[in-house]
């Protein structure tokens, strides 16, 4: 499937360590997808979290980066460290036909440290405030 005008909508070397992430989760309920990223910081004394949202989440897939991938875009390496939004996906254009179809939006992101891509057919998206995860309840 093809992809085209992508653009940053989070530069994760902003809210994230260099080092990246740790690990990751996917949570979906209630049509909210939560992508929950966790990382190590120096300063901190414990696991650290942050929680990208997608509002009205259709379609997620995940796969292996680098890797095989149903999606053929072009290749912006200013754009690896990024969630971006697309433009044009040929997803998108399938799903648009349906009931709200017409405000989805197709989003990217590269977990390098956990090698994968995750793909998010949802309505809109939104970062959350780092939290210190408690080690014992994990």
């Amino acid at each position: 499937m093809k992809l085209h005008g992508a653009r940053s909508v989070i530069d994760l070397d902003e809210v994230l360590p260099l080092d990246g992430d740790s690990r990751f989760e996917m949570l979906y309920a209630d049509g909210r997808l939560n992508l929950e990223i966790f990382y190590e910081k120096d300063d901190a004394p414990g696991e650290c979290k942050r929680t990208i949202g997608f509002l009205g989440a259709r379609y997620f897939i995940k796969t292996p980066f680098p890797g095989y991938s149903f999606f053929s875009e072009g290749r912006d390496i200013s754009l690896l460290n990024s969630l971006v939004e697309y433009g044009q996906s040929e997803l998108l254009a399938m799903v648009a036909a349906a009931p709200g179809g017409e405000s989805l939006r197709h989003y990217r992101l590269f977990l390098h440290s956990s090698k994968v891509a995750i793909h998010v057919v949802a309505q809109s998206c939104e970062m959350l405030d780092e939290v210190l995860v408690d080690r014992q309840l994990v």
